[in-house]
């Protein structure tokens, strides 16, 4: 049995009525949620939640990470049910529901505080300010927050569980007991139909059949036995023979049926029998011992009416004794010219399978050329067609006009060779198609028959690939000629050419890198300024409304400089981070991931990315670390754009680094929608960029490539996942 669904057991607006007889008793959010995360019943949501916490994009971000924490570690927990401090500051505890062993659904209560931690006021205060919550609005729903106690929270826990599994639990049994009902009648309705239609199949059969219980007693009876007998059905069953057929036949019956019953042997007899007409006629029947789930044995015969073919048999006998006479006359005259004819037909055949033989490997060579043949006669129809020609026309054309199938025409081509091939002569030529413009190089030769009359071959073959290589050999061999005289001047335009190239390519690397340098200031420096501009404005309006005391001025000077000092800290980071490695060393692979989304982060926290990480802690790698954490930083920077570009609901990046085989790799995958098929081999080449409109420089990928396989020895590949991308790097482990 298929796991059934939860909706399946229990009906869902009881189930919402119990959560709202539970949100009056508790006060707080209570769900019910299916495997897939899907909300099958709720009651109880706060308004911090919903008019805040979700409602605003940065701490939904925080809401979406505990939704993901909870379903992670759902099974994890040992008191029966998880529970959880979600990042935007409330309690929360969820429970799987269990039938059979299967988890079926979800019981989630949330949105309140324990009552030995409670709500820090001021602590929310700045968490709205943060987000730009109005802030009355905002405490006050605070303050609807139920509290609970640890106690009282296992209790209601335990009774969910416990009432949910056992409705569950019902639910289940009904669902089996209302299956198991309705497997039963199908089996019953199947059974009377196979019966219903055992009882056809038997009714259609010519020859008679019926079935004797131990007691020779008729239980079965098919039409035509019913026929034989000359009873209806209804007057033959629970009768024996001796009812229907005289004593001295029936005896014979009777006696063959004990056999049967005696030795569970089949028997098959000839008997004689005399029908309702009171006709004799010769049977033969066959006999055979059946038994059933309860041990008991029935009998089954079949009936074969063989009285026409015993009349035949002795017609047959009398005809043979006659022919047998004339054939014994005519044997010795059949002898003799038997032995002349056999010589002639083994002559014959050998002829005709030599022939065939020939005419078949012909044939195969014919197949066998790559190129278009037919064979004609000489009223211009059609003998033959190899497999290919058959493929070009589109279908096999033999017996049709070749001047209708080859050129669409009514008439002769005036340009065919068909009068000097029937002549005797193999003509050849070059002719470049009108229709699709390809070269084609054609030979018609006669075949001749053994009548005396000729067909045309022709072979038509496709040298379009070798007047195309003649014609650029021979272009190349003008060029060669022209290059050999300005060889060396050439080289010379090709060196500065390749200079002007490469400087062109580290200048649009430095913009690149200078463009992604000042996005990650302004998202560090965004937030500070805003906070400083805060300040100032509560100073303005502190001096203003005559508030202004020096201890006041002091901390806003202090904050402020606390503030600018950040900034000047951000400037420092990434000045360092954009320094370059002068020289190789082993470095840890997880500092330089930390050190890139330490870097990066601003930009994923204002577009809400959620970033999975699974590092291996003790990872190393020889190489240049700075170069290394660029890389990352570039394709994390694209996956950025992508996020962007595509407007991802929910966008997610997940890094993880590990060791495989002797090397440290890592693979960065996002959801951003994937790479174009048509494009994912080209992603690496040089200016190659699919963001140009946007400013994309196309460079970014191909120098992150050379600086892990040309500069560390490593390799760097790209595939899309699901519903994204995924970078994969590998660098060898250094040896300790």
């Amino acid at each position: 049995m298929n796991r059934p669904l939860f909706t399946e057991l229990v009906n869902i607006e009881s189930i919402q009525k119990l959560l709202e007889s539970n949100y009056k008793v508790t006060g707080s959010l209570s769900a019910i949620l299916d495997t897939e995360e899907n909300i099958l019943a709720a009651a109880g949501w706060q308004k911090i939640c919903t008019r805040f916490h979700r409602a605003y994009q940065a701490s939904s971000a925080l809401c979406r990470e505990s939704d993901a924490y909870i379903k992670q570690h759902l099974h994890d927990q040992n008191r029966g049910f998880l529970e959880y401090k979600c990042k935007n500051g409330l309690q929360e505890a969820a429970l799987p529901i269990m039938v059979n062993g299967e988890h079926l659904a979800t019981f989630f209560m949330g949105q309140f505080f324990y009552d030995d931690d409670k709500p820090d006021e001021e602590f929310f205060r700045r968490r709205g300010r943060l987000y730009g919550y109005e802030e009355n609005a905002y405490l006050d729903a605070l303050r609807q927050v139920p509290v609970l106690t640890r106690q009282r929270l296992q209790n209601i826990m335990e009774y969910n569980r416990n009432l949910l599994e056992i409705l569950a639990e019902m639910g289940m049994k009904n669902l089996l007991l209302a299956r198991e009902v309705t497997d039963r009648k199908r089996a019953e309705q199947e059974v009377q139909e196979s019966k219903d239609f055992l009882s056809k199949i038997i009714n259609t059969i010519a020859d008679p059949i019926f079935a004797k219980d131990r007691n020779h007693r008729i239980i079965l009876a098919n039409d035509a036995e019913c026929d034989l007998a000359g009873f209806r059905r209804e007057e033959i069953i629970g009768r024996t023979d001796y009812d229907f057929f005289p004593r001295e036949q029936v005896d014979v019956f009777w006696e063959k049926d004990e056999l049967v019953f005696e030795t569970g042997r089949e028997n098959i007899n000839e008997e004689e029998i005399t029908d309702a007409q009171g006709k004799k006629r010769t049977i033969v029947t066959k006999k055979t011992l059946l038994n059933d789930s309860s041990g008991q044995s029935y009998l089954v015969g079949i009936i074969r009416d063989i009285t026409g073919i015993k009349q035949t048999e002795r017609a047959l006998r009398a005809l043979n004794e006659d022919l047998e006479k004339r054939v014994a006359m005519r044997t010795a005259d059949l002898v003799a010219s038997n032995a002349s004819l056999c010589r002639e037909i083994d002559e014959r055949c050998r002829a005709e399978k030599d022939l065939l033989e020939s005419k078949e490997k012909y044939k195969a060579i014919l197949e066998a050329i790559d190129g278009y043949v037919y064979i004609c006669s000489p009223d211009f129809r059609i003998e033959f067609m190899n497999g290919k020609f058959i493929e070009r026309t589109g279908y096999d054309a033999t017996g049709e006009l070749c001047y209708k199938v080859l050129h669409e025409r009514d008439s002769v081509c005036p340009w065919c060779v068909n009068e000097q091939v029937f002549q005797g002569r193999t003509v050849r030529w070059e002719i470049q198609s009108p229709k699709d413009r390809r070269w084609y190089y054609v030979v018609n030769t006669p075949i001749y028959h053994t009548d005396g009359s000729i067909s045309k071959q022709a072979m038509i073959l496709d040298i379009t690939d070798r007047k195309s290589a003649e014609e650029q050999l021979k272009k190349k061999k003008e060029m060669l000629e022209a290059l050999n005289c300005t060889l060396e001047k050439r080289i010379r335009e090709e060196v500065a050419k390749n200079r002007e190239k490469d400087s062109l390519l580290i200048q649009q690397n430095r913009q690149a890198a200078l463009g992604e340098t000042l996005e990650h200031i302004a998202h560090q420096w965004k937030q500070p300024i805003n906070t400083v501009s805060l300040l100032i404005q509560d100073l303005e309006e502190s001096y203003s409304s005559g508030e202004l005391t020096d201890t006041y001025f002091q901390e806003t000077v202090n904050k402020i400089m606390s503030v600018t000092g950040h900034m000047a800290d951000t400037i420092n980071v990434i000045r360092d981070f954009y320094k370059p490695d002068r020289e190789m060393s082993v470095f840890r692979i997880g500092d330089s991931i930390h050190r890139v989304l330490s870097f990066i982060e601003p930009a994923f926290r204002y577009l809400g990315v959620f970033v999975r990480l699974d590092v291996a802690e003790e990872l190393f790698a020889a190489g240049y670390p700075k170069a290394y954490a660029q890389v990352i930083l570039n394709i994390l920077t694209n996956s950025l754009d992508a996020f962007r570009e595509n407007k991802v609901s929910d966008p997610a990046i997940t890094i993880r680094a590990f060791g495989e085989a002797g090397k440290s790799v890592v693979t960065i995958t996002d959801n951003a929608g994937g790479i174009p098929e048509s494009f994912i081999d080209r992603i690496f080449d040089l200016y190659f960029t699919t963001r140009e409109s946007k400013g994309g420089s196309g460079i970014g990928l191909y120098l992150s490539k050379n600086i892990i396989e040309k500069k560390m020895g490593g390799t760097m590949t790209a595939t899309n996942v699901d519903h994204g991308a995924q970078f994969r790097i590998e660098l060898a482990t250094p040896r300790s």
